[in-house]
């Protein structure tokens, strides 16, 4: 290995860069990315052709194959043809490859992430009893079980897309797609910046925000949701990537499932709950606002709603949308009543009564 200390330390910047498995480097990038981890360090910078010689270095000395003619887009990037290797790896325990082994096993239990080609490689490198140092190492109980369980839909369709959409939200890349509604035959296109994917009620989401046209201009405010099985196509384009200005958590913190509804301002929903009923709400909130009212107003409440005197009441604050919201109030049946804002109670009332008049006509 070389003596210059300097080299070292370029080979030990360079080493994730190479290995990294969202995203390739050219040559140029791999020397503006190196030189501005050695000002912090307080080394000396170097040019590209050091660099460039430090990578094969690296390739002789620690025997790691770099990927021949490998490209993102129309660039020569430089990576290695196995991203699972490290020229400064660590050993790791048997306990530590043991809890790798679950936390992999319980990542493949989401649809589409069994597609990912790097959570192949990682299970097979993690199986392999030379890899990580380990060469003594025996796995005495055999294949591991599943320890943690998610619930998931197995018959949902194009899953696959789960694998590819990560990806291109990992190496910030703009997609364009078609939607298709539910409401329309036609499928809508559009080009987006993917921000994040969301699960809810066993299905995957696509959260991102339509790239600027000539018709409407980038609007962070206007979040998408698109459900990844009504996404017909989507592929890469070559498009500036724009991160989204703010904090998307706190978007979701505000609403019940997946839609953010603009325009409409929080409120505090008031409910009661039948008493029995009540252990289940006390230990699966509705909301992370939802609070039981102090005994002092759990009286006034009673003394205003007199027929609910075997119930106890409650409140959430959250922004009151059409769709997730009452459908999650009325899974409850009769042993909750919404009791305000107004217009959250009517339209509860107003779908019970059509779905009464439905059963009422089944004989």
């Amino acid at each position: 290995m070389p003596a210059n200390k300097n080299a070292v330390i370029r080979y030990m910047i360079l080493d994730p860069l190479l290995a990294d498995r969202h995203h390739s480097y050219t040559r140029q990038e791999l020397t503006d990315k190196c030189n501005e981890m050695l000002r912090l360090r307080g080394y000396p910078e170097v040019d590209k052709r050091t660099i460039e010689h430090d990578v094969y270095d690296i390739e002789e000395i620690f025997g790691i194959a770099l990927e021949e003619g490998a490209k993102r887009g129309s660039k020569n990037v430089v990576c290695y043809q196995d991203k699972s290797q490290s020229a400064f790896a660590k050993q790791i325990s048997s306990d530590e490859k043991k809890l790798l082994k679950e936390v992999l096993n319980t990542l493949g239990q989401f649809s589409g992430l069994d597609n990912f080609k790097w959570l192949e490689d990682l299970q097979a490198k993690v199986n392999d009893r030379q890899a990580f140092g380990l060469t003594g190492y025996e796995d005495r109980e055999g294949e591991q079980r599943k320890i943690i369980s998610f619930s998931c839909n197995l018959d949902l369709e194009n899953k696959e897309a789960l694998g590819w959409f990560f990806t291109a939200i990992s190496n910030r890349k703009v997609v364009s797609l078609d939607y298709n509604p539910f409401d329309s035959t036609r499928p809508k296109h559009y080009v987006v910046y993917p921000y994040q994917l969301k699960q809810y009620n066993d299905r995957w989401y696509l959260i991102c925000v339509q790239k600027a046209n000539k018709k409407e201009p980038y609007d962070p405010d206007f979040v998408l949701n698109l459900p990844l099985d009504r996404i017909s196509t989507y592929e890469v384009t070559d498009d500036d990537y724009l991160e989204y200005p703010g904090d998307l958590e706190d978007r979701f913190d505000d609403i019940i499932g997946i839609t953010y509804m603009r325009g409409v301002e929080k409120a505090q929903v008031l409910f009661c709950v039948d008493t029995d009923e009540e252990k289940y709400i006390k230990t699966k909130p509705l909301h992370w606002t939802q609070k039981r009212l102090p005994e002092e107003e759990q009286k006034i409440a009673h003394s205003k709603y007199p027929q609910f005197d075997h119930h106890t009441f409650y409140s959430i604050t959250c922004i009151p949308d059409k769709y997730e919201l009452p459908r999650l109030m009325k899974s409850f049946g009769a042993n909750l009543v919404v009791l305000s804002p107004d217009g959250l109670r009517e339209q509860i009332q107003k779908e019970l009564k059509q779905q009464y008049l439905v059963y009422q006509s089944v004989k």
